[in-house]
């Protein structure tokens, strides 16, 4: 496609982008940036970046966190499942390898 990343859209803006080029507006200057965690560990595709974090390596840390609070509690996993196909990604596999925990198809 040709594509490059020019820069983020802001909250509240609207973009056009047409053959006479790029246009920017914003419907309000009341804004907030309020990330939700689902787009970390659902919505997102592994090779995005949300505010400056590549969503892969955020997955990485967050099944290397989940492995360690499972190696130090008191319950242990049985078994690592990933749902939905999202979550096939690497925690599923970082939870799974330090607990020796079988990892299964959903």
């Amino acid at each position: 496609m040709g594509a490059h990343l020019v820069r983020d859209v802001r909250p509240g803006e609207i973009v056009k982008i047409s053959a006479a080029g790029l246009e920017s507006c914003f419907y309000t200057e009341e804004t907030s940036c309020n990330l939700c965690a689902m787009e970390y560990i659902y919505f997102s595709r592994p090779d995005s970046v949300l505010e400056g974090q590549n969503v892969h390596g955020v997955r990485r840390e967050c099944g290397r966190l989940l492995a360690q609070e499972d190696l130090d509690s008191f319950f242990k996993a049985d078994i690592v499942v990933g749902v939905p196909d999202s979550s096939l990604s690497p925690p599923r596999r970082v939870t799974a390898r330090p607990s020796a925990c079988p990892t299964r198809w959903a």
